[in-house]
């Protein structure tokens, strides 16, 4: 198991690394000069203040090198620069909001499951059945409706008219009721109809027939047996919505103006402060990729058939 936590930490490292290119060289061929947006809009300066703006900034440098340098800097010393228009440091910004938006999409996932999971289940027991296709139209819908869409007919809802929730900021958890209602609204969806298609493959094994022959209660069946064998498909699509969560939740923290790293985000582009956006961009490609690790961690304790494989893979190793 330590063999393969390692070699997938290793692999992440080329993943991380072309993504810094690839995120490093476009914002090198967007239009616009840095240095005039470091300087200001409205600031009054002649071209040897650009020159020397652009000297300080590194930008009279070849690309190559200034790449080189930047990937040095990432990935040896943690830095990612400084903010064009803060003038602070990108790590310390990203440091102070990384947490506000991981608790914000670990409470959409987590009420993606608490929702999801049962209505899933609940539909694959009373399949072709009149609640069934109820619950399955209430899904489809869920996931056709925009997040932003939704979260601003919420917040004129509670916060407007009824003055129930709070429409903006992070003080407490109640301003993240709203946000969160948003961003699990399409996961739900999503969940709930991957649940009832793993239910029905399962629900209808030999095992769930022996499990009912022993006198086991109905609910013991469905969710001791049935869902414990049904987790798999969804574990992955709940992997998948943590990693979506954590790069796609830019527009529900702007409209809720919840000082996260997708609002950052979003300023960051509308300001062209590029080391801001390359920061972003590089601590959500990490999160989603120890994500995914993760999510594939949680297969061997789940099922024991991948525990399974882990252990044959080392014995197989150990006798060559």
């Amino acid at each position: 198991m330590i063999k393969y936590i390692l070699k997938r930490l290793l692999i992440m490292v080329p993943i991380l690394i072309s993504a810094a290119i690839l995120i490093f060289s476009l914002m090198n061929f967007v239009p616009g000069d840095p240095a005039l947006i470091a300087l200001g809009e409205n600031a009054s300066y002649t071209e040897a203040d650009v020159a020397a703006m652009q000297a300080h900034l590194g930008l009279d440098q070849p690309f190559i090198v200034r790449l080189a340098s930047y990937l040095k800097g990432v990935f040896l010393h943690l830095d990612f620069g400084n903010s064009y228009t803060r003038g602070t440091s990108v790590r310390l910004e990203l440091a102070d909001r990384f947490p506000t938006t991981v608790f914000l999409a670990c409470c959409c996932v987590l009420l993606i499951l608490l929702v999801g999971i049962p209505v899933g289940v609940r539909a694959a027991v009373k399949a072709n059945t009149f609640e069934d296709r109820l619950s399955m139209f209430l899904t489809l819908l869920g996931n056709c409706i925009p997040s932003f869409w939704l979260a601003l007919m919420l917040t004129l809802l509670f916060s407007l008219t009824l003055g129930w929730l709070p429409s903006s900021g992070a003080k407490s958890l109640k301003y993240f009721i709203l946000p969160a209602i948003s961003g699990a609204a399409g996961g739900i969806a999503g969940i709930a109809r991957q649940t009832r298609a793993s239910m029905l493959e399962v629900i209808r094994s030999d095992f769930v027939t022996a499990a009912r022959s022993k006198g086991l209660s109905e609910r013991s069946v469905i969710y001791g047996h049935a869902l414990s064998n049904a987790l798999i498909p969804i574990i992955t699509v709940s992997g998948q919505q943590l990693g979506r969560m954590m790069g796609g939740i830019a527009i529900i923290e702007t409209i809720f103006s919840i000082p996260g790293l997708g609002s950052f985000l979003v300023s960051s582009i509308k300001l062209r402060d590029y080391p801001s956006v390359q920061g972003c961009v590089l601590y959500i490609a990490f999160t989603v990729s120890i994500i995914m690790l993760l999510t594939d961690l949680l297969y061997a304790f789940v099922d024991p058939r991948f525990k399974a494989q882990y252990v044959g893979t080392k014995k197989r190793g150990s006798t060559k």
